[in-house]
């Protein structure tokens, strides 16, 4: 065994990676598993799969797809966050923005902007426009209600709470443009 193959079996109890082809995929699965195994690893036979780029697939908190471009004018890749990473950051969010938190409204945004600038960094280089767009309004509306019910008031808040309000006045990191905005 190589040294490479030993730093890699030292280092890397799994891996993992995705192969793209436009080739017939027979021989290159049984070149790739005795690659794999000149390695030392083992081929994980339940999470291998071979998929069509049309039908996308998830990969590290991913989803990669291939369609028509907006002008249907040719088949494009795209990549943006999963479903999974979507609920899983609602989730957090809801869980910082919990209305009966014993906390201030800076406090709340303090907690929030991390995990804001965390999700968006990892997903800054990737079609998630739309995407950050979903996870801002969420944002802003938990932290609206969480304000009007501090104050034991029905309603959203968009009036008494606009947006400029939590950017400016609470510091809320804004990422909705696919960029990170600081007030």
């Amino acid at each position: 065994m190589g040294a490479l193959a030993q730093a890699l079996k030292r280092h890397c109890a799994s891996a993992d990676f995705v192969v793209l082809s436009d080739r017939d995929l027979t021989s290159i699965c049984k070149i790739l598993k005795q690659m794999i195994e000149t390695l030392g690893l083992e081929l994980n036979e339940e999470k291998t799969k071979i998929v069509h780029a049309v039908d996308g697939f998830d990969f590290l908190g991913f989803r990669f797809v291939r369609r028509m471009n907006p002008w249907k004018t040719k088949v494009k890749s795209y990549v943006f966050p999963t479903p999974k990473s979507m609920k899983r950051i609602r989730e957090k969010i809801r869980n910082i923005t919990n209305y009966r938190a014993p906390i201030t409204p800076e406090e709340m945004v303090e907690k929030v902007n991390p995990l804001l600038r965390g999700w968006a960094n990892y997903y800054v280089h990737t079609n998630a426009g739309k995407s950050f767009g979903l996870v801002q309004k969420f944002v802003n509306k938990r932290i609206r209600r969480f304000l009007r019910r501090r104050r034991h008031k029905k309603g959203m808040g968009y009036r008494q709470y606009p947006d400029e309000f939590l950017y400016k006045r609470l510091g809320l990191l804004r990422i909705n443009s696919g960029f990170l905005h600081y007030a």
